[in-house]
């Protein structure tokens, strides 16, 4: 049995979100949720939908996976979710020469930007912004 593919999506995604020290972000990419008290503004992403496939003979997956930046500035959370955008959007095999890199055992094949995200939250008395959006990741095993 291969390496659970949402696995393989979250360290593809720590990996494109880290790979520049010039993100608005820096090394501050999460799966799931930030520790208690990180430095704003980072980047948090998690598993919001999807599973099997069964599309084709070999193993398959099509993956929602949520990816947002969080900040105490609404201006610099919509600047993370232009980036992530251009990170994530149409990063498979089938659309661009620099894929998402699935590891070992999975290869990204697509992934469509669907939904945008935007939502905004009290904490300590402070407002804070989240922005960014759902991602659909298809993938197989190599």
């Amino acid at each position: 049995m291969s390496e659970h593919p949402i696995a393989a999506a979250y360290r593809a995604v720590y990996r494109r979100a880290t790979d520049s020290s010039g993100e608005m972000w820096g090394d501050r990419a999460y799966p799931d949720r930030a520790p208690s008290g990180t430095e704003r503004p980072y980047l948090i992403y998690f598993h919001g939908a999807g599973g099997e496939l069964n599309a084709r003979k070999i193993e398959d997956a099509e993956l929602v996976l949520i990816i947002k930046g969080v900040s105490s500035s609404m201006a610099e959370a919509f600047a993370m979710a232009a980036r992530i955008d251009a990170l994530f959007n149409d990063q498979g095999q089938y659309d661009t020469s620099t894929p998402l890199d699935g590891g070992a055992e999975w290869s990204i094949l697509t992934t469509k930007r669907e939904l945008m995200v935007h939502l905004v939250e009290q904490v300590d008395g402070q407002q804070v912004y989240h922005a960014g959006a759902q991602f659909r990741v298809r993938m197989e095993v190599n």
